[in-house]
């Protein structure tokens, strides 16, 4: 008809400027409906305390996730519960030799 038209999109592409903030804003509500906590100093690092007194830290940034476990078993946990909701590929979530940051 030649009319303009504009499309709103129902979920963000990756590669766009909001790409990251939808990322990041659907991790922290997954991460708190899992019980974890942000650290008051650092929104992007939270923190999950097991009744045993295990802890398990996480990081996010930009559209990456680093995280830590007090305990082994804790890795497959968190992992799964990652991929309750998030798309992860296959080698993601191996440890890490060092991190620069």
């Amino acid at each position: 008809t030649g009319e303009p038209m504009v499309w709103e999109l129902s979920k963000s592409i990756y590669g766009l400027k909001q790409s990251s903030a939808c990322f990041w804003t659907a991790m922290d509500e997954h991460l708190r409906a899992n019980g974890f906590k942000s650290v008051l100093g650092d929104p992007c690092l939270f923190r999950k305390v097991m009744s045993d007194g295990r802890v398990i830290l996480a990081v996010t940034y930009v559209d990456d996730v680093t995280f830590a476990v007090s305990k082994e078993d804790d890795h497959a946990y968190f992992m799964s519960m990652l991929r309750s909701r998030f798309e992860i590929e296959d080698g993601e979530g191996k440890p890490i030799e060092f991190l620069l940051g």
